[in-house]
Parts: structure tokens; C-alpha cells; sequence
């Protein structure tokens, strides 16, 4: 994962691009008997603990909010209320 990191951010940074580490986030996705293999190694941590939390559930991202099992329960849950509160 770090070599990873690594690498897009020469790519960034030949393109004039910045990556700021303190806030990139990585999104893990996959069925459950694929992330019940993982093994959560020290490369997956940040080096700077700025967030209590590591590892959280539901997680918004570009406006699309996941849980850990991808129901999409809490997208679904937020439009409801939205449209139930304009009716």
C-alpha cells in the first residue's frame, strides 16, 4: 500500500499536483469472505494519528454514503426523511 502511495504521489507531483496525506482516505471495498483475508498491516495506518478512528462505518464519499456491508441503508434512510420532511 505504501509503495503505492508512493508512486501516485511522484505522479502527482510530476503533474503539479499535491497529495496531502493528512487527508487522503482509502475506501476498502469487497464481499465479506474477501475482507475477512485482509490483514490490516502497519502500512495501512497513517504515520500522523489525526483521527481517532481508523476504520468507520458508514463512510460518506462523494456524496454517496457506505456501510460496511454496502446496503446503502443510510442513503436510503437520509432520501426518506428528506422526502418525507418536503411533502
Amino acid at each position: 500500500m505504501r509503495n503505492t502511495i508512493t508512486q501516485i504521489s511522484a505522479w502527482m507531483t510530476t503533474n503539479l499536483l499535491c497529495l496531502n496525506p493528512s487527508k487522503t482516505e482509502f475506501l476498502i471495498i469487497g464481499l465479506r469472505e474477501q475482507l475477512s483475508k485482509l490483514t490490516y498491516s502497519s502500512d495501512l495506518v497513517p504515520q500522523d494519528l489525526t483521527s481517532p478512528e481508523l476504520y468507520t462505518s458508514p463512510v460518506r464519499s462523494l456524496g454517496v454514503i457506505f456501510d460496511k456491508n454496502l446496503t446503502f441503508a443510510a442513503i436510503i434512510y437520509r432520501s426518506i426523511r428528506k422526502l418525507t420532511f418536503r411533502l
